[in-house]
């Protein structure tokens, strides 16, 4: 199960902190901000697609698949199930979707990932 990282000014659910929970184990394969955004996009269409009833999930994902870019559409459908599976079993209690991310390179290197979500579930 995922660790929930709070808020402390107003106890709500730090959906950064989640993302990066969620992703974690796709980590390995990112090495530029580019990386992990291309990460976070499929990530993101996952996360979101979970959330719709059962019946518009596919099509919802035809959809979101179709407006990637071609470069990171190719191949996407597989590791976005798994991302799906992913989150059906760990992340199943969240339900905030994903409006939008930013990632920034620090200084030292690393990656700052900030999520954007509704403030309330769907």
């Amino acid at each position: 199960m995922a660790q929930v990282a709070h808020n402390a000014e107003t106890d709500a659910v730090n959906m950064s902190e989640i993302m990066q929970q969620f992703i974690e184990p796709f980590l390995e394969s990112v090495a530029t901000a580019d990386d992990l955004r291309n990460l976070v996009a499929l990530a993101s269409i996952a996360w979101n697609v979970t959330l719709l009833p059962p019946e518009r999930r596919q099509a919802a994902l035809d959809e979101m698949l179709a407006a990637l870019p071609p470069g990171l559409r190719t191949g996407a459908e597989a590791p976005v199930q798994v991302m799906m599976d992913r989150k059906f079993q760990h992340f199943a209690e969240f339900k905030r979707p994903v409006l939008r991310f930013n990632v920034q390179t620090l200084e030292d290197g690393n990656f700052y990932l900030q999520i954007a979500a509704l403030p309330w579930d769907v």
